[in-house]
C-alpha cells in the first residue's frame, strides 16, 4: 500500500500524522493558543521537533509557547519527551495513562488524553521524528 502525506509549508505528514494533527488544530482552534510542554531540560533534538511545531501552528494562525513542566490544566497541550522521562511517567501514572511505548532505536508513539497529545520517543531522535 502506498503511503499518503500532506505538505504543510516544509512538513511533510503521514496520512496517520496528518489525521491526528488535523483532529488536534480542529479541536484547538476555538482556543488559537497551545502550550508545547517539554522536559526541564530538553535535548537539542526535542528542541528542534518542537521548533516545527510551532512553525506550522504560527502558519495556521495558532499560538504557541513553550513551557518545562507536564499540566493537567484545560489548556490544550502537547507534550513532547521520551520513554525514560521520569516527569513524563509521572504524568501518565497521575492521569490513569497507559503510555504506548516503543523499544526501538528511533521509534514513537503519538497518543492523546482529553486535552494533550502526547509525542513519545523510544529515544531522543524518536521524539524529533514524531514532531515531524
Amino acid at each position: 500500500m502506498k503511503d499518503f502525506y500532506l505538505t504543510i509549508g516544509s512538513m511533510r505528514l503521514k496520512a496517520y500524522h496528518t489525521i491526528l494533527f488535523s483532529l488536534f488544530l480542529l479541536a484547538a482552534s476555538a482556543q488559537k493558543n497551545i502550550v508545547i510542554a517539554v522536559p526541564k531540560q530538553p535535548h537539542a533534538r526535542i528542541v528542534y521537533g518542537v521548533k516545527q511545531i510551532q512553525t506550522v501552528l504560527k502558519k495556521i494562525g495558532i499560538n504557541s509557547s513553550t513551557v518545562y513542566s507536564f499540566s493537567n490544566g484545560n489548556q490544550k497541550q502537547i507534550i513532547v519527551s521520551v520513554n525514560s522521562d521520569p516527569a513524563l511517567q509521572s504524568f501518565a501514572l497521575k492521569n490513569k495513562i497507559i503510555l504506548d511505548t516503543v523499544s526501538y532505536k528511533e521509534g514513537f508513539t503519538i497518543c492523546s488524553y482529553k486535552n494533550t497529545i502526547i509525542i513519545n520517543g523510544a529515544d531522543f531522535s524518536g521524539a524529533l521524528y514524531g514532531c515531524l
